[in-house]
């Protein structure tokens, strides 16, 4: 159970890295036990509150700060990184999770090495099962994603590991820091 579904602390939390600066603004979120209880609606009013904060602070231009997707920012602004945090851990928030889908069939989990993707792995899941799934479930199959990569391409330097949802029309960037984690288990 997580502290979300225990009625403790659910936050979305946006930072972001301009300058040498890191921005940071977090809102809580309340009246719902869990992540997967939020409405769609719910979850991007909070990441709007959110970027609004990062707008206030100056790191995030009108234009960016009023888009729910991350892969459409202007030029000018650094990216934003939005997790969901239920004190029991870091997710990151994807557009998946801020999109209203018709019966999706499935999704694609992706792990991809470099610009050209050409040394990949991939997991197709369920639609309604992901779309239902707490963060911290959606974490440990991406998480299964990479460490198969890594497995089937020994030496892949865990640094350049990006990841991604593939919905059938549009790819939501999955940002996380896998060195990080390959580093916390071998160190």
């Amino acid at each position: 159970m997580t502290a979300g579904a225990a009625g403790g602390l659910l936050q979305v939390r946006g930072t972001v890295l301009s300058g040498g600066q890191e921005a940071m603004a977090q809102v809580q979120v309340s009246g719902f036990g869990g992540w997967t209880e939020l409405p769609v609606t719910a979850r991007k009013t909070a990441v709007h509150t959110v970027k609004t904060m990062l707008l206030m602070q100056g790191v995030l231009c009108g234009v960016c700060a009023d888009r729910h997707e991350n892969g459409d920012r202007c030029r000018l602004c650094a990216p934003v990184l939005l997790q969901m945090c239920d004190g029991t851990g870091e997710y990151p928030i994807t557009g998946d999770m801020l999109r209203v889908y018709s019966v999706p069939s499935r999704f694609s989990l992706v792990a991809a090495v470099g610009e050209a993707r050409t040394v990949y792995s991939a997991l197709e899941v369920a639609g309604l099962e992901w779309l239902q799934s707490a963060p911290e479930h959606r974490h440990r199959l991406m998480r299964a994603v990479v460490d198969r990569l890594l497995h089937l391409y020994p030496g892949t330097d865990p640094a350049e590991v990006c990841t991604l949802i593939w919905d059938g029309s549009r790819e939501n960037p999955y940002p996380f820091n896998w060195a990080a984690v390959q580093a916390d288990r071998h160190g």
